[in-house]
């Protein structure tokens, strides 16, 4: 059994420490054990401001785009992982969030958002935890001589309520069926020695791991075996292990699926899509990318120190597209930066024909090369992200003004679905 732990050290050499930023997905283990408080202390390198007057710490807006592209993440993982029939279990953190630039507010983030359909909590006194309850909980209690304390408590508890206020009798955690996966939220026991912690967990996860909790089934039961018993539980694993597989490419068929919808979106999407699509094209090559910073329809893309404020504009275009990039580029040097680059990204819409002439990208290239601007339709995009490497991607983008880009004809970035 694989077992691995976020937020904290184990110490233990079965449980493998995991950072909650690593690239290493939860689907490679069995059972998690996380403790999301352990994110103050991660993201600790991010702030901008310490925690004062009850508020969590504010991030930094890169380090703001970090956590919540890790929470999304692994939201997806613990998702999957619960659906897979496998153990998470959860230390409640307290209610004191992270605060986090979105944009141009700042927002609190809960430290238990990664965890889908988390049971609402609240601050509570600090006060002893009380373990009340049956097989295989008990055992475990039994073995580390359990004794907690704890901050939070759960409004209304959707599942079996295990750990009790020693004073409030209020719900400090328990045990919640995630068919066919099993979610443990416990306040941690003082770690003063975690060797015994972890060896009663460990024994206490395989017990969930391999029972399904519709069926409570006394410990000496797992000593006899049925006719066909052994054959079936063999089926199950063999079945569950061909599922992972199959899941397991599905999912990366449809990220390779969406990175290719996102890309014809530059071209033939509108509105909050499109803006989605080129934010997503700029964090392909490798840059932060702040949407809506400025306004609706632009982008702030920054690499190392260097900023490009692009403008988006739809097939039809507008006539105060140029205007517009104007006003952003003078807000953003006035409240942010005193230096960007200005970008007029046309989506263009669908690829004209063989030799016909496009007089509006001509003339707003034309304009944008005058004011010493750079020029792109969303075609230029698809290209740049599959025909530059990074590097001399971002180079073009920082360094060209007016509309560099010229394709070879015998292969445009798009072409129609008969001749594909």
């Amino acid at each position: 059994m694989r077992v691995a732990a976020i937020g904290y050290n184990p110490g233990h050499p079965a449980i493998e420490p995991l950072a909650f930023a690593e690239r290493r997905s939860l689907l490679n283990f069995d059972a998690v054990l996380w403790r999301p408080q352990g994110l103050i202390d991660e993201y600790r390198d991010g702030y901008t401001q310490p925690s004062d007057s009850g508020m969590g710490p504010l991030l930094s807006v890169r380090a703001s785009n970090e956590l919540l592209a890790d929470a999304r993440r692994r939201r997806e993982e613990i998702r999957r992982l619960l659906s897979r029939g496998r153990v998470l279990v959860v230390v409640p953190p307290p209610t004191v969030a992270l605060r986090v630039h979105a944009i141009e507010d700042v927002l609190e983030f809960d430290l238990l958002d990664p965890l889908p359909g988390a049971p609402g909590r609240t601050a509570s006194a600090l006060e002893p935890s009380l373990f009340r309850g049956g097989h295989p909980f008990r055992g475990f209690a039994e073995r580390v001589d359990y004794a907690a304390t704890a901050a939070v408590a759960f409004d209304i508890f959707p599942g079996q309520p295990l750990f009790f206020g020693a004073d409030s009798g209020a719900v400090h955690g328990g045990y919640i069926y995630r068919h066919p996966g099993h979610l443990l939220l416990m306040p941690m026991p003082r770690p003063d020695d975690l060797v015994p912690l972890h060896e009663a967990l460990l024994l206490l996860l395989g017990a969930m791991e391999n029972q399904s909790f519709a069926i409570n089934l006394p410990d000496w039961a797992t000593a006899y075996r049925l006719d066909g018993e052994e054959e079936a539980r063999d089926e199950v694993r063999r079945l569950l292990a061909e599922q992972e597989g199959v899941i397991s490419q599905l999912e990366i068929a449809r990220h390779r699926l969406r990175d290719i919808d996102l890309k014809k979106a530059l071209f033939a999407g509108g509105g909050n899509t499109l803006i989605q699509a080129v934010a997503h094209a700029f964090r392909d090559l490798g840059t932060i990318v702040l949407p809506g910073l400025l306004t609706e329809d632009s982008i702030v893309v920054e690499d190392d120190d260097r900023f490009l404020v692009v403008q988006v504009i739809e097939a039809k275009g507008e006539a105060d597209a140029l205007d517009r990039l104007d006003n952003a580029l003078n807000r953003f040097g006035t409240d942010f930066h005193d230096s960007a680059k200005g970008v007029l990204l046309h989506s263009q819409g669908e690829p004209s024909a063989e030799g016909e002439a496009e007089p509006l990208t001509d003339l707003l290239a034309r304009r944008a090369a005058v004011k010493g601007y750079l020029y792109l339709t969303g075609l230029d995009l698809v290209h740049l992200s599959g025909a530059y490497e990074a590097a001399a991607a971002l180079e073009l983008l920082f360094g060209a003004t007016g509309h560099p880009l010229v394709y070879d004809p015998c292969s445009p970035p798009v072409r129609p679905a008969d001749t594909a």
